[in-house]
């Protein structure tokens, strides 16, 4: 993950696009805004806490990517915090803005709503002194500074604080620093699409976070174009509480599942033996009776995983929801090297969710800690799932050969009583 970060930092890094409206004259109107067009300049992360997975720039968004943690606290049988975060320079026109303009909002999303049994950490605000020596840092978690804090959610939201508390003659706006969750139970992305400040409390009074809507209001007699809402992702779990082992998949492992709402990502915490080398190749199935007949057909959607990070949350997203019925997800090992290791985080035995296969035999000994994102407002999770089946019974083979032995000896008997009876 230091590899990646460091690579990212050195691909990418430099001063985000700054929008600054010197001129204007309605109080509505941001004095500055942060957009990221690009990665901005002293972007650095704590990648102690093994974390956060990847922070990139796309589509004119800064995202920051969660692993959730693996160690579980024995007291209270939540993961145990370790204090992600990641921070990043303002540019000099907007700390000379702040000042005038001290309510500063933040447009965010993340990618599921945080658990109750999570720990939501909040976005720090860090002054600095001339030296550069950290001088306070001020998180944005319902005190008085507080406009409007982080609520979970997947819509877009806005945190918006009051910086006038805390700038004086000593104190400069240099970095915000960003360390949104402190323990997380599976992996999350936070999506940041700009930052602004406005001139004060009423200036943001009633602002839905379009920025287009409110520096180029529409010409009067033109109808705007509503934004459509996004549809509402949960994130369920199919297993219950928190204890785990890993699970080594050496060629294949398939589970079987029924939904009785559309989803739209599959996702497991896998671990690879601390390396972060080996591959898993995920394949979707619409499930077709059996196991054999099921992988024998047309995939829904496939992909692969290569040399992914240890105890990496993996996931298979889908550009079109499946629908409500049974499918059947197949984890392959796909490394180089055959003798790699990998494989998923389990709970141990079975869940109703679930029918487990391994090497393409029924598998009850575990089952790896699998996380459905539905889609839509239903709350029909799961569907009913049918018998777990390898294969049908074939001539001469398995079960059917015992049933055609037993049947021969029954149809053999009833001629011989026929002869008798003759």
């Amino acid at each position: 993950m230091k590899k990646l970060l460091a690579f990212l930092l050195v691909c990418v890094m430099a001063i985000s696009v700054m929008a600054v409206f010197t001129n204007a004259s309605d109080d509505k109107l941001p004095g500055s805004v942060m957009y990221f067009d690009e990665a901005p300049t002293g972007l650095t992360t704590n990648t102690q806490s093994k974390m956060i997975r990847e922070v990139t720039v796309e589509d004119g968004l800064l995202k920051v990517y969660f692993e959730p943690t693996t160690e579980i606290s024995t007291e209270t049988g939540n993961p145990v915090v370790k204090d992600p975060k990641f921070s990043f320079d303002f540019s000099d026109e907007f700390k000379e803005k702040m000042a005038e303009y001290p309510i500063l909002v933040i447009r965010i999303k993340t990618s599921r709503a945080v658990a109750d049994n999570e720990t939501w950490d909040g976005i720090h605000l860090d002054f600095y002194n001339a030296e550069g020596t950290k001088k306070s840092g001020q998180k944005i978690k319902g005190d008085d500074y507080v406009i409007s804090g982080l609520t979970s959610t997947t819509d877009w939201q806005l945190l918006i604080l009051d910086t006038s508390l805390y700038i004086n003659a000593d104190c400069e706006p240099l970095k915000i620093r960003l360390d949104p969750v402190g323990a997380i139970h599976a992996a999350i992305t936070f999506e940041v699409e700009y930052l602004a400040l406005f001139k004060n409390k009423e200036a943001v009074s009633g602002f839905d976070g379009n920025l287009d809507n409110l520096i180029n209001p529409g010409t009067p007699g033109t109808p705007e174009t509503p934004d459509v809402p996004e549809e509402k992702i949960t994130s369920v779990p199919t297993f219950e509480g928190t204890a785990q082992e890993p699970d080594q998949i050496e060629g294949t492992f398939g589970l079987q599942f029924a939904v009785g709402e559309p989803f739209n990502r599959l996702s497991i915490p896998c671990p690879s033996w601390s390396n972060n080398v080996g591959s898993l190749k995920w394949t979707l199935y619409k499930w077709n009776g059996t196991y054999n007949s099921t992988i024998s057909s047309t995939a829904i959607t496939s992909y692969e995983h290569v040399d992914y990070p240890d105890n990496a949350t993996l996931e298979l997203k889908l550009d079109t929801p499946a629908q409500a019925g049974e499918y059947l997800l197949v984890l392959e090992n796909t490394s180089a090297d055959a003798n790699e290791s990998v494989g998923t985080w389990c709970v141990s035995g079975t869940v109703p969710a679930i029918h487990c296969y391994k090497e393409g035999a029924i598998f009850t000994a575990k089952t790896p800690k699998l996380i459905i994102d539905f889609v839509g407002n239903g709350t029909n999770y799961f569907g009913t799932l049918s018998d777990a089946v390898v294969d049908t019974p074939n001539p001469g083979t398995g079960d059917f050969g015992m049933i055609a032995l037993v049947f021969t000896a029954v149809s053999t008997l009833v001629l011989k009583k026929k002869k008798i009876e003759k």
